[in-house]
């Protein structure tokens, strides 16, 4: 497997980039390229959700409000889940993630990470926690929360 902006392709932040025909995909007419540009992260977003195994009215706690996180609230929100928790500690990022698709959010502070957790769970009303959580920022306090 193969992808740009790995070697032995950099370059990626240029004006212009020249990639091998085999990594490229001709969009239909109906798609833009704006829209073409988020298919690949919300194929990510898609695939977490559905190896889930999500169930309509689950609770889910998404870790990380970048583009892959927010697509994930929004995935999890069309398969039905009652309460989605954007996880972030940038406050703008947070804003954005509860007028996109969570239905209410969390900047974890200071403290443990078992701390953060029982303060994520009390203050989301999630009773013995919540039925999923999803790592879409890959920093380790957010992993040992969501372990807690």
């Amino acid at each position: 497997m193969e992808f740009a902006a790995t070697p032995p392709y950099n370059g990626t932040l240029a004006q212009y980039y020249v990639l091998p025909e085999d990594l490229c995909y001709k969009l239909p007419e109906n798609v833009s390229l704006e829209d073409g540009a988020l298919l690949e992260p919300l194929s990510v977003a898609v695939h977490i959700v559905r190896q889930t195994n999500i169930k309509h009215s689950a609770s889910v706690v998404v870790f990380g409000a970048g583009p892959v996180g927010l697509l994930c609230c929004a995935v999890a929100k069309a398969h039905g889940a009652s309460k989605i928790i954007a996880v972030d500690i940038q406050k703008s990022r947070l804003e954005f993630a509860k007028s996109f698709a969570a239905t209410s959010i969390f900047e974890p502070g200071s403290g443990s990470a078992q701390e953060k957790a029982q303060r994520l769970i009390q203050e989301n009303d999630l009773g013995f926690g919540a039925d999923i959580a999803i790592d879409a920022s890959g920093a380790a306090p957010a992993i040992q929360m969501g372990i807690h």
